[in-house]
């Protein structure tokens, strides 16, 4: 397993991931139009992450296999804010042919060491729908400590969800 950042080319290969864990996705995705995960959108919204690398606002991660063929996953770090919050929200999926096998732990460890290590980065949020426990049980292992509820946090798959709030802190910034 290895993260790349996006690079042009690879719409094809999101877009493959996307549309073939459209069902086992869904349950946790917000509803998307009819396009949203074409190859054509996604040569646009590659380049929006890379502007959103550039500027600092977030970056996104694909979870490959190691010959780069296969795009296996994603993480992504959004909402990155500096200065006296200086956090980020993080957000994972993995292809259902992937699942329990540990490379979203991996993942997920090696972006959270990222956030931590190269951003410096305080914070990193993590939320989950209550009824997602491989979320919550990836999340409770990677040391992602429970902070609330938030009632109908998110619209996802058409309606409003709570979401379990988690939250890790930065041993090296918690001064």
């Amino acid at each position: 397993m290895k993260l790349i950042t996006p690079r042009h080319g690879m719409a094809q290969m999101i877009s493959d991931y996307y549309q073939n864990n459209e069902a086992h996705l869904a349950p946790w995705e917000p509803l998307r139009p009819e396009g949203f995960h074409s190859v054509d959108a996604w040569e646009i919204r590659i380049q929006n992450k890379l502007d959103d690398i550039a500027e600092g606002k977030g970056v996104f991660f694909c979870v490959m296999d190691d010959a780069e063929e296969e795009m296996l996953g994603m993480c992504e770090l959004s909402n990155i804010v500096l200065g006296p919050f200086n956090a980020c929200n993080l957000g994972f999926s993995i292809a259902q042919a992937h699942e329990g096998n540990g490379i979203m732990f991996n993942a997920v460890s090696e972006v959270v060491t990222f956030a931590f290590e190269k951003l410096h980065l305080h914070r990193v949020m993590a939320n989950h729908m209550p009824a997602n426990r491989r979320s919550a049980a990836l999340l409770e292992k990677l040391g992602f400590e429970e902070e609330g509820l938030a009632k109908a946090y998110l619209k996802i798959a058409g309606k409003w969800e709570d979401h379990v709030l988690r939250a890790k802190i930065n041993p090296s910034t918690s001064e």
